[in-house]
C-alpha cells in the first residue's frame, strides 16, 4: 500500500514512527478489509504549547498542550533512559475539553522522557507532531535525624498572669518542634503540647501563656523535634517559676491634714525584692535614704502644702511597679493668744509680780512658739510658749509666765507689747489685752553703809565702825551680821532708816545686811567691814659672844609677817638706858629683818639688850615688841708680867666667860693670883727673862685696854 501526498519535514526518528504508522495503518487497513484508509495531512494543525514535568518524588509526570479544535489529539511517550522504549499511546477523545488538554502518566526517577502530539481528525487522519522532554530527577534522601541543644530558659521567673517564651535551640533537620507544658504544683493535669514556631538560625520557640497552668511555682516544657523520616525526638528540658502577679498598696493617713500636720505613709507589697520610697513634688519633707522595702510605715511631718510620695519596687520576676499617694493640705492659720493677767486692763491689774497667758500656732498645734516681748517700742527679749495647761488645744503645752524685771519697776510708766510668733511666717499678731500701755512699778529699795560708805571698808583690830541705812518703799528692814562665827545672825536692829548703829570691837572680818520688804516685793544691801591685818614677828636674835669696842654686831628679827618697817632699840645695862639707840630695820626676805649696831655708839658695858617692833600704815610702835633679844659687850686689855723670879701666874676674874688666861713659870713652884678688872679680857704679854720660858694662854678679846701687872 502507497501513501502519497504527504510532505515530510521531520527528523529521522520521527521518520521512522510515521513508517510505523503506515505500516500499522495498512495492517488494520487490510485487516478491516472493507475499513476505510487513515492519511497522514500536513495541513493539520501542529500542536503547540507542550509542556511535560516530573513530581518532586519523580514518579509521575504531568504534560499539557494548546487544544487543537476540532480535532483530537494523539498521544505518545518513550523512555529515551530504557532505549527509547514506548510507554503508552493514545488518542485524546474530541470531547476532551479544548482548553487544556493534558494527561499524566507513571514515571521512573532519573529517567527522561521523550513525548510527542498529532492532531487526528475523526477518521484516524493525522497531522504534523510536536515534540517534547523532560527529565524526572532523583528523590532526595531522607533527611538525618533531627537534633538540638538546649532548650531554655533555665531557673528564671513569671508572673502567672503573662506569657513566658520558651526556645528550643540549635535544631537542626527538624520539620516539626513540640513543646509539651506542665506545672509542678497540679501533675500533669494541665499539660498542653504547643506547637512551635521556627525563628531561623536554629531556633524554634512557643510563647506560653501562664494562665494556661495554673498554680504558681515550677513550670516544665519539654522540647521535641520531628522530621519526615523521624518521629518526635525528646531534646532538653526548660524550667522555670510562675509568682503571683506583683501589687502594691501605698497609702497616707490621712490623706488631707492641717497645715503643718503629719501623714503617715504605709506600704504593703507581693511579689516584690525591694522598694524605695521617695518624694515626687511639693514642700513635704523628703523621705530619709533607706526608706522602703517591700513593707513598713515612715511618717511625714510639718507639711506645709500638698506633696506627692511614690514607692518604686523590684519585682521578683522583673518589672518596676510602683505607685502614689498625694497629701493634701488645709491653708495656714495665724498664731494667736490671750495675755490673761492684763485682761481689760492697761497697768497688768497692779501686777508688779509676772505677765502671763498663752499662745500657740493653730498650723502647730503640738509646737511651743514664741512670744517676742517689747518694751516702750523696742524688742527686749523673747520667751516660749511652751507651759503645761489643762484648758488649752493640742499637746497643751502652750502656757506662759513673764516674771518682771526690776528695771520695769522703777515707779515710771512702761508701755509693754507681746507677740505671738506664727511659725509659718504668717504674722505676728500682738496677744488679745496687748499692749499693757500704762504699766508703773515701784519697788522696795535699801541703801546700807559703814562709816558712810558702800564699802568694803578695813578698820583695825578690836576697833568699831558705825553702819546706817536708808530705803524706799518699804515697810520694815531688819540687820543681819555674818562672821566670827555667826551665820546671817539676827542683830535685833530694825527699822526702815537708822542714822547711826555701832558695831562694837571687832576682831574678825564681817558682812552686814539689810533685808526689807514692801508692797511690791523686797530688797537687800549688804556691806563688808574688813579688819586690817596687824604686823608680826616670832622673836629677835643676836651674837651672845664678847666683842670689842672697835666693831659691829648685826641684829635680827624672824617670822615678821603684814610689816613694812621694822626698828630695833639697843641700850646697855650699865646705867639704864642712857646709851638707847633704835636701828631701822632692813628687809631681808623671808620673814627676816636686820640691823647692824655699831657698838661704839653705847657707852655702857655688859649685857646689850634688843628689842623688836613691827609696823605698818594702820599700826604703829603702840602694839608692842614682837621680840627680843641680847648680847655681851666686853673690853680688851694687855697684862703684861714683868718678873724676875720664876713663878705662875694665874689670872682670876669675877666673870664666868670667857675664861682668864693663865700664866706659868717654866719650872716654878709658886703662884701668883691677880685680880682682873670686870668686864675685861685680857691678853698676857710676858717679859723676856733670861733664863726663863714663860707660856701665856690666849684669850678673847674685844676692846683695847691696858693694864700692866704687877700694878
Amino acid at each position: 500500500m502507497e501513501i502519497t501526498n504527504i510532505k515530510f519535514q521531520m527528523t529521522n526518528k520521527l521518520k521512522l514512527t510515521i513508517i510505523f504508522s503506515v505500516l500499522l495503518f495498512a495492517g488494520l487497513f487490510i485487516a478491516a478489509k472493507s475499513a476505510k484508509a487513515a492519511t497522514y495531512i500536513d495541513w493539520f494543525p501542529t500542536p503547540t504549547g507542550l509542556v511535560g514535568s516530573c513530581g518532586g518524588a519523580g514518579t509521575t509526570a504531568s504534560m499539557s498542550w494548546n487544544a487543537m479544535p476540532p480535532y483530537d489529539a494523539y498521544f505518545r511517550i518513550a523512555d529515551d533512559t530504557a532505549g527509547g522504549a514506548y510507554l503508552t499511546s493514545f488518542w485524546i477523545p474530541e470531547n476532551k475539553p479544548y482548553t487544556g488538554p493534558s494527561t499524566s502518566i507513571s514515571t521512573t526517577p532519573g529517567h527522561s522522557y521523550h513525548w510527542w502530539i498529532h492532531a487526528r481528525d475523526g477518521w484516524g487522519n493525522w497531522g504534523p507532531q510536536s515534540d517534547g522532554y523532560y527529565t524526572c530527577a532523583n528523590p532526595p534522601p531522607p533527611p538525618p535525624p533531627p537534633t538540638c541543644s538546649s532548650a531554655t530558659p533555665d531557673g528564671t521567673a513569671v508572673y502567672g498572669n503573662t506569657t513566658q517564651r520558651v526556645n528550643a535551640n540549635g535544631v537542626a533537620n527538624a520539620t516539626a518542634v513540640l513543646f509539651p507544658t506542665w506545672s509542678e504544683s497540679g501533675g500533669q493535669d494541665d499539660i498542653v503540647w504547643y506547637d512551635g514556631t521556627n525563628a531561623g538560625s536554629g531556633t524554634w520557640y512557643i510563647d506560653i501563656n501562664m494562665s494556661s497552668h495554673p498554680g504558681y511555682g515550677t513550670v516544665f516544657t519539654h522540647a521535641y523535634m520531628s522530621n519526615a523520616t523521624t518521629g518526635d525526638t525528646y531534646c532538653d528540658q526548660a524550667t522555670y517559676t510562675t509568682y503571683a502577679p506583683y501589687t502594691i498598696g501605698f497609702t497616707a493617713d490621712p490623706t488631707s491634714i492641717a497645715f503643718g500636720g503629719s501623714s503617715t505613709l504605709a506600704w504593703s507589697t507581693a511579689s516584690t525584692t525591694s522598694c524605695a520610697v521617695g518624694k515626687v513634688s511639693g514642700p513635704g519633707p523628703t523621705p530619709p535614704g533607706g526608706t522602703g522595702g517591700v513593707s513598713g510605715t515612715w511618717t511625714a511631718t510639718n507639711i506645709t502644702g500638698e506633696t506627692t510620695y511614690n514607692i518604686s519596687c523590684s519585682g521578683v520576676a522583673g518589672g518596676n511597679p510602683g505607685a502614689t499617694v498625694t497629701v493634701t493640705v488645709a491653708a495656714s492659720q495665724q498664731a494667736t493668744g490671750v495675755l490673761e493677767s492684763n485682761t481689760n486692763s492697761t497697768n497688768n491689774n497692779s501686777n508688779c509680780a509676772t505677765m502671763s497667758g498663752w499662745a500657740w500656732d493653730p498650723d502647730f498645734s503640738d509646737t511651743a512658739i514664741q512670744i517676742h516681748i517689747y518694751h516702750n517700742g523696742s524688742f527686749y527679749t523673747n520667751i516660749s510658749a511652751g507651759d503645761f495647761r489643762g484648758d488649752l488645744p493640742g499637746n497643751k503645752n502652750h502656757g506662759f509666765t513673764y516674771t518682771i524685771p526690776s528695771a520695769w519697776k522703777d515707779g515710771a510708766s512702761h508701755t509693754i507689747n507681746m507677740y505671738a510668733i506664727d511659725l509659718n511666717s504668717g504674722g505676728n499678731p500682738d496677744l488679745i489685752y496687748s499692749p499693757v500701755s500704762a504699766f508703773v512699778c515701784a519697788l522696795p529699795t535699801v541703801d546700807i553703809k559703814a562709816n558712810g560708805s558702800d564699802g568694803p571698808i578695813s578698820i583695825n583690830n578690836n576697833t568699831s565702825a558705825t553702819l546706817s541705812w536708808t530705803s524706799i518703799n518699804t515697810t520694815s528692814c531688819s540687820l543681819y551680821v555674818t562672821g566670827g562665827g555667826l551665820n546671817n545672825a539676827d542683830t535685833g536692829w530694825t527699822g526702815t532708816a537708822q542714822p547711826s548703829v555701832a558695831t562694837g570691837n571687832m576682831t574678825t572680818n564681817n558682812t552686814y545686811r539689810v533685808d526689807c520688804t514692801g508692797a511690791n516685793g523686797t530688797a537687800t544691801d549688804t556691806v563688808i567691814i574688813n579688819i586690817n591685818a596687824q604686823p608680826t614677828c616670832t622673836g629677835g636674835s643676836a651674837a651672845g659672844t664678847w666683842t670689842t669696842s672697835a666693831s659691829t654686831m648685826v641684829v635680827s628679827a624672824t617670822g615678821v609677817a603684814n610689816a613694812t618697817a621694822v626698828q630695833f632699840p639697843i641700850w646697855s645695862d650699865q646705867d639704864g638706858q642712857d646709851d638707847i639707840i633704835w636701828y631701822q630695820g632692813a628687809n631681808a626676805g623671808g620673814g627676816t629683818w636686820t640691823a647692824t649696831v655699831i657698838l661704839n655708839n653705847h657707852s655702857g658695858l655688859g649685857v646689850m639688850n634688843v628689842h623688836v617692833y613691827a609696823t605698818n600704815e594702820n599700826y604703829g610702835t603702840s602694839l608692842g615688841a614682837c621680840g627680843s633679844a641680847s648680847f655681851t659687850k666686853l673690853n680688851q686689855g694687855t697684862i703684861e708680867v714683868n718678873s724676875s723670879t720664876p713663878t705662875t701666874w694665874t689670872i682670876t676674874c669675877p666673870l664666868t666667860s670667857p675664861a682668864c688666861p693663865s700664866v706659868s713659870a717654866g719650872g716654878g713652884s709658886s703662884t701668883g693670883s691677880y685680880s682682873a678688872k670686870p668686864y675685861s679680857s685680857w691678853t698676857i704679854t710676858p717679859a723676856n727673862k733670861p733664863g726663863y720660858n714663860w707660856q701665856v694662854n690666849n684669850c678673847p678679846v674685844n676692846t683695847p685696854c691696858t693694864q700692866n701687872f704687877p700694878p
